[in-house]
């Protein structure tokens, strides 16, 4: 009767541990997915970022510009 219930005993142990082992690896699949998604989106996030950057810094560019441009043109000639 010992011996039946040492098997039986050992049958839910391992049938527990197993279980335990499949919820910790769904766990860890569900969130490695979110950290993925965030992970695209922070990205994303990033181009939009730098390309708004580098649009900055050409209008920007744009202006220095045409502020030499008029610099040259209100320059005081007499003076030179």
């Amino acid at each position: 009767m010992s011996i039946a219930i040492a098997v039986i005993l050992g049958v839910i142990a391992i049938t527990a541990i197993s279980a335990g082992f499949d919820y910790l690896g769904k766990r860890t699949k569900g969130a490695s997915g979110e950290l993925s998604k965030k992970m695209e989106d922070l990205e994303n996030r990033i181009r939009l970022l730098e390309s708004s950057a580098a649009s900055k810094e050409d209008e920007i560019r744009q202006l220095e510009n045409k502020i030499e441009f008029m610099d040259r043109l209100l320059e005081d000639k007499t003076k030179q």
